[in-house]
């Protein structure tokens, strides 16, 4: 069974050029920042984000490769290690089980 996150709409508003995009953000767990492409669905943008695999564990997609590397005192920057082709990206940051907290940003990636 595949975990995916749908997110309304065909396409982000937030707009961008082919290349390598910088993201600067705040987060307690950067290393669990990870960045997915979407497929489309039925008007909507669906991220497989995880998976149940056959003995029951959770695993977890890598998304796309990315470094983060620490920016200034309290932030961090994600950068895809290659450029991104046209499409369209959400960027997941994953705090802890527990804590259950989610932030996210879509962006698509035009000609």
């Amino acid at each position: 069974m595949t975990g995916s996150l749908e997110v309304a709409g065909e396409h982000s508003p937030f707009r961008m050029a082919v290349g390598k995009p910088e993201f600067v953000f705040t987060f307690a767990s950067p290393e669990n920042a990870r960045l997915f492409t979407s497929t489309i669905e039925k008007k909507n943008r669906r991220f497989a984000i995880d998976a149940i695999n056959k003995d029951n564990t959770m695993r977890y997609f890598p998304g796309v490769p990315v470094d983060i590397t620490q920016f200034g005192e309290s932030s961090f920057k994600l950068v895809p290690k290659s450029p991104l082709p046209p499409g369209e990206y959400a960027i997941i940051l994953e705090g802890s089980p527990q804590a259950k907290d989610r932030r996210i940003f879509t962006f698509g990636i035009d000609q």
